[in-house]
């Protein structure tokens, strides 16, 4: 008897740890726009997307990199309905950030592939990667990368996969 009763914790044990290793993780993804297309004065509209995700959300941050001698960021556009309630934004020498943090704990899920925002710029020539930032980097006591982060209703660090956009020759 004990040795069942051992051999059905040492299974449990195992499916528990199986179904934690296999925690799907979430993409988002920058959209390429072909530069060659645009005028230099042109107003230029990247989304950010998020993919359908079974887990709850309970709060993120996204910083963004690019170069702002070619894109000028001018307005975040159509935050999405699901987190625009608590949504921030900012633009700063280095990054775009876009911050939600739900104070209700309750989240959201993302039921289908959808729209996080739209960020409007204008095209000032050439071509700039759109990346997500993948880690923490300060100098001299001031952060110019901040890491890309998404959190469950646990508060715990959910897998990312990243997908880069740019304005860029296609």
């Amino acid at each position: 008897m004990y040795s069942n009763m051992k051999n059905l914790f040492t299974i449990l044990a195992l499916l528990s740890i199986t179904s934690l290793s296999w925690a799907q993780p979430l993409k988002l993804s920058i959209d390429k726009i072909n530069s060659s297309e645009l005028k230099v004065g042109d107003t230029v509209s990247v989304n950010l997307h998020i993919e359908k995700y079974p887990q709850t959300i309970s709060s993120f941050q996204m910083y963004i990199l690019f170069d702002q001698a070619v894109l000028k960021y001018i307005e975040t556009k159509h935050v999405n309905k699901l987190f625009k309630a608590t949504w921030r934004d900012n633009i700063t020498v280095n990054f775009f950030v876009g911050l939600f943090l739900d104070f209700t704990k309750q989240g959201f899920n993302v039921e289908n592939d959808e729209r996080i925002c739209e960020i409007v710029f204008v095209y000032q020539g050439g071509e700039t990667d759109l990346v997500w930032c993948a880690e923490d980097e300060t100098k001299d006591g001031v952060k110019i990368k901040g890491k890309t982060k998404f959190l469950n209703s646990k508060n715990e660090h959910i897998d990312l996969v990243l997908v880069d956009g740019c304005v860029c020759k296609q």
